[in-house]
């Protein structure tokens, strides 16, 4: 009886406490995403740029560009075959009885019937040629048209590559950017904070004016907007970055 007890004990806490568990474990990750610190950006590493380009050949619009070349190289070998539609054969057989009916009498005897029956075999095979001239002419033509269709796509391929690079080195030189210049902002936000705290005591004791302690305000309110500012913008390139190169980086 008692280890019946604990074995309800037990599926009522893994039903009700693992639910929690996931759920905590979620609210925790989007915390890191949502909520990194200065000294969580100024620690951030890049994956190499290397890595970047590898991955981002794995994206759907560059896929897109290597299906449509694989349809271009099925079609070039279609046309390579394209001989084969001059010629025609074809073959048939069939197996049947024919049937013969017929009937004799004379003055003496009654009508009967006679039935014969022979089974027979019927083969029917042949072969035909027909060349249209113009299609014969043009069927070099057709192949080199498709080998320039195939290059074409190639080229259209490693031209959108080439953008993606291009866009993925500029938002990984603007997020090394970003990180330095937040760097220098969460500094000034830290130093305008310090000098709003002892001029706040200041002012308390009477040896700093209203005047002087709402300009050093406006001063910190100043520095946390620009850091905030940069923050966003730096977020911002960062999941750029991740679905262009098609790499995690923050989202783990």
């Amino acid at each position: 009886m008692m280890k019946k007890i604990l074995g309800v004990f037990l599926m009522t806490f893994l039903i009700v406490v693992h639910p929690i568990s996931l759920k905590a474990q979620e609210q925790q990750q989007e915390k890191d995403i949502t909520t990194m610190s200065s000294d969580d950006y100024i620690n951030l590493k890049l994956p190499p740029l290397s890595i970047l380009y590898e991955n981002a050949k794995n994206t759907p619009s560059i896929e897109f560009l290597a299906k449509q070349k694989q349809l271009q190289e099925k079609l070039l070998s279609k046309e390579k075959r394209g001989w084969l539609q001059f010629f025609s054969a074809k073959a048939g057989y069939a197996y049947g009885k024919t049937d013969n009916y017929g009937s004799l009498s004379d003055p003496s005897t009654p009508i009967f019937y006679q039935y014969t029956g022979v089974a027979q075999h019927y083969y029917n095979a042949g072969a035909n040629i027909n060349i249209p001239f113009e299609s014969l002419f043009d069927l070099g033509g057709k192949i080199k048209r498709q080998k320039i269709a195939v290059e074409s796509a190639e080229l259209q391929k490693q031209e959108a590559f080439n953008q993606l690079k291009i866009q993925i080195s500029q938002l990984y030189v603007e997020i090394l950017s970003s990180i330095s210049t937040l760097k220098l902002s969460a500094e000034a936000v830290a130093l305008t904070q310090g000098e709003y705290q002892l001029a706040e005591n200041s002012f308390r004791n009477g040896s700093v004016e209203a005047y002087t302690l709402s300009e050093i305000k406006k001063r910190q309110v100043e520095a946390n907007t620009q850091y905030e500012e940069i923050r966003t913008k730096l977020n911002i390139a960062i999941f750029q970055l991740e679905i262009l190169a098609n790499t995690p980086i923050i989202s783990k």
